[in-house]
């Protein structure tokens, strides 16, 4: 996990818990809310980069910072200004076509 999130150089790490109480609908209120965030920073001229990894790692997370054992950590996001000129900014993975995962119904 060290390499892959240090290599991201966000000027701000965050991460995102949920109370361990909580259920699936939750996760669907995270999920809205993420998004939002996500885009509310892009259009403050940030860059993001959402990342599911911590979420594999949720004790040594929680300890390092003093998190509840019951607390669910869902996942981190870096935030700070894209470098354009790193080659890796430049990588865009393609886009699967919206009907071969979604059926339509009249």
């Amino acid at each position: 996990m060290g390499r892959e999130l240090s290599q991201l150089r966000g000027a701000c790490r965050l991460y995102f818990f949920l109370d361990g109480r909580l259920r699936t609908g939750s996760f669907v209120d995270f999920g809205m809310f993420l998004q939002s965030l996500l885009l509310a920073a892009v259009g403050a001229g940030l860059a993001t980069c959402a990342q599911a990894a911590p979420g594999e790692y949720p004790d040594i997370v929680k300890s390092a910072l003093g998190y509840p054992h019951n607390s669910i950590l869902l996942c981190g996001m870096a935030l700070g200004y894209e470098d354009t000129s790193a080659p890796v900014n430049s990588y865009r993975t393609p886009r699967e076509d919206v009907h071969t995962f979604t059926r339509f119904f009249d």
